[in-house]
């Protein structure tokens, strides 16, 4: 999971959980993440997984711009 590029189904930012699908050979894995402080991800956006935050169970993701 961590290092793959995901789309963003819930708001997230820095305080408060968003949601994000992680595509398997199934159905979406749904994440529930937070982005580094500064940054926010909107529904519909791209976000890539950094990290696992096992002590709050989430994962940081950061914006990421596809071209």
């Amino acid at each position: 999971i961590i290092g793959q590029i995901c789309p963003v189904t819930l708001p997230a930012n820095g305080n408060e959980l968003g949601q994000a699908a992680v595509k398997t050979t199934g159905a979406p894995l749904l994440l529930n993440v937070k982005t580094s402080q500064g940054s926010t991800v909107q529904k519909g956006e791209t976000a890539l997984v950094l990290e696992y935050n096992a002590e709050n169970k989430f994962y940081l993701i950061e914006p990421y711009q596809t071209i």
